[in-house]
């Protein structure tokens, strides 16, 4: 497809799988094209981040994973931008999701998008490079929004405090929620036309359009958190990158969150006052308060 195609029109739809993730890899490997994107009714092993697993039952959100075959603008193969991609992702399911229950969603820092009130996350990303250093690189961006609210499904007990679905959120400026016009196939087709718009944006203008969207939706930024850094790539991470900024990775440093970096790293100020912003690549951060 060509590369300013919708994602949409390439849509591969399946019944209940063990992982969206799964299927995409065997379908790129096998020369699926640039956006075809995988849509399961339901997951049995779905995954989230860092090997968590991610509830995916029948009917009961959007389970999908997009294939992306990255090329810089000049239409040159290159290592993909991986910490990049997925907050293009994030930024971009904020923005689709909004639309039906407007400005009630945030991020959380790096792609999570989550209820402002609650803090629960109503969806998550996964993004994971295959070929890495292949003539053709593809990422797969594996996508899990919850639809259904939590009286409407048999929730396993471990993740019942922490659960909340789209349909439990109403649109500020209006009593109704969205319950009753939540359809899966529908929100995926949504989700699909806006990451594909966003990620030719980004390969062509790079990351002014998430930025935009980050500046009005992160529930970090003016917090204090704390890393709990991922140990894939803690090694080396503790160098400086000669611009007065430092880079963590270390798991339990606490800093105040500044918001992004350009680049897409998140800024901490560091409590103990070292000269210039810190920067964490990659891991998990939650805040303190």
């Amino acid at each position: 497809m060509s590369k300013t195609q919708s994602f949409s029109e390439f849509i591969h739809q399946v019944g209940i799988i063990d992982s969206t993730m799964t299927a995409a890899a065997e379908l790129a490997k096998n020369g699926a094209a640039h956006g075809m994107t995988v849509l399961a009714e339901g997951q049995l092993a779905g995954r989230g981040r860092r090997g968590k697993n991610w509830f995916a039952p029948r009917d009961g959100g959007v389970w999908m994973t997009t294939i992306l075959r990255p090329e810089s603008a000049n239409g040159e193969n290159e290592t993909p931008p991986i910490q990049q991609i997925s907050l293009v992702a994030g930024a971009s399911l904020l923005s689709c999701l909004s639309e039906h229950v407007g400005d009630n969603l945030g991020l959380k820092w790096p792609n999570d998008v989550v209820h402002r009130e609650s803090e629960r996350k109503v969806a998550g990303i996964l993004v994971e490079a295959l070929g890495l250093g292949d003539a053709s690189p593809v990422v797969l961006v594996g996508i899990g929004v919850n639809l259904k609210a939590a009286a409407a499904l048999d929730l396993p007990a471990d993740i019942t405090d922490r659960y909340i679905g789209l349909a439990e959120i109403g649109k500020s400026d209006s009593t109704q929620n969205a319950a009753d016009v939540l359809e899966p196939a529908m929100i995926a087709k949504e989700i699909v036309d806006r990451l594909s718009e966003d990620y030719e944006d980004w390969r062509q203008n790079g990351l002014a359009r998430t930025h935009e969207v980050w500046r009005k939706a992160d529930i970090l930024r003016g917090r204090l958190v704390e890393i709990d850094a991922d140990p894939v790539a803690a090694a080396g991470d503790a160098t400086g990158t000669g611009n007065g900024c430092g880079n963590v990775s270390v798991a339990g440093f606490v800093g105040v969150a500044l918001g992004l970096a350009p680049d897409g790293e998140l800024r901490l100020a560091d409590l103990d006052g070292a000269e210039g912003d810190q920067l964490v690549q990659s891991g998990e951060v939650r805040a303190l308060d």
